[in-house]
């Protein structure tokens, strides 16, 4: 290795110890020796922002939240000081961030009260930290500890699993998160190319509004063989579905406004009922009146070719599921 790269690696090594002193000694050492180097500056001031800030590295209740935020603000002191050298960036955020998960789990521990977005933030900062499994053991932990729904939690075990290749999984927590949360999630925090590219679609076949862009792709994703596992409701979900259909129902006379928002997330509802139907009342007649409301709901869009083109994808997919699940009952 050349040697100024090997200096550079040593003075890595010492920041992700979080040895500061040392740090500093080491680069005003360097600096007069090697004057050229462009990168001896930076290091400093970076080293000098977080020796400014020493006490936050002291453990209190809130200190793990107060590091990451400092983190934060280093990004920007980094930005407005050029500060680009990637390695340097690396190895400050292993420090930094090693020592705000120790503080959140020994808070988290120490607290009386269990605080579920202490949770959230370990999890987020294993991730941020290359700790994967680590990080979905504190999600799949926080889902199971969660009487209310999480966006944020099932959005992240969706992409969790989607990294580690566990796709049943993935896709089973990316259809309860469209199927909760629609409108609160936040497209550039998907990790599923498939999902990305559906979103590319329907924005090509002109629905271009947020708001409706987002109840369009659990429906594309049904569609089009994405999200291809079977969603799966207990009865009494199937019941507040249904009392949810006829709340929307009711909406879509009242309220024209709105109608390119309903329409996309009633088809989602009713392909929900569709999939309830064949898979768990075992029971194909109900369907055909599920398709035929769901054509319904097409044609109240506007007339253009590529509605005629959902509405023929619409048929043939549940068609064709009809027919398979019917060959299952007669043993064919």
């Amino acid at each position: 290795m050349p040697e100024d790269l090997n200096w550079k690696y040593e003075f890595y090594d010492i920041i992700k110890n979080g040895e500061l002193d040392r740090a500093e000694d080491f680069i005003i050492e360097k600096m007069e020796s090697d004057i050229d180097d462009e990168d001896i500056e930076a290091f400093l001031k970076a080293v000098k922002f977080w020796k400014n800030r020493r006490e936050f590295f002291n453990f209190s209740e809130n200190s793990g939240e107060i590091l990451l935020g400092e983190w934060e603000n280093f990004l920007t002191f980094c930005i407005n000081n050029r500060i680009e050298n990637k390695k340097l960036l690396n190895s400050f955020k292993a420090f930094v961030y090693s020592r705000a998960i120790d503080f959140l789990i020994d808070s988290y521990k120490l607290s009386p009260i269990k605080e579920k977005e202490k949770l959230y933030m370990i999890g987020v900062a294993l991730y941020e930290v290359g700790f994967i499994d680590k990080a979905l053991e504190t999600f799949e932990f926080l889902f199971s500890l969660s009487n209310e729904k999480d966006y944020k939690v099932y959005l992240w075990l969706a992409n969790l699993y989607y990294e580690i290749g566990e796709n049943e999984l993935s896709m089973i927590m990316y259809n309860d998160a469209f199927f909760y949360f629609s409108q609160l999630i936040n497209p550039e925090d998907i990790k599923d190319v498939r999902i990305k590219k559906i979103i590319n679609n329907i924005k090509a076949d002109g629905f271009l509004r947020d708001e409706e862009l987002l109840e369009w792709v659990p429906v594309y994703c049904y569609l089009y063989d994405v999200l291809t596992v079977k969603r799966k409701l207990e009865y009494g979900d199937f019941v507040d579905l249904r009392e949810r259909i006829k709340k929307y129902e009711k909406s879509l006379e009242t309220d024209k406004k709105v109608l390119y928002v309903l329409i996309p997330r009633l088809i989602n509802y009713y392909l929900w009922i569709v999939d309830y139907y064949l898979y768990q009342a075992n029971s194909i007649e109900p369907v055909q009146s599920v398709l035929k409301r769901i054509i319904e709901l097409f044609e109240m869009l506007d007339e253009k070719e590529v509605v005629k083109n959902l509405k023929e994808r619409t048929e043939f997919i549940v068609n064709k599921l009809c027919e398979k699940k019917l060959a299952l009952k007669e043993g064919v």
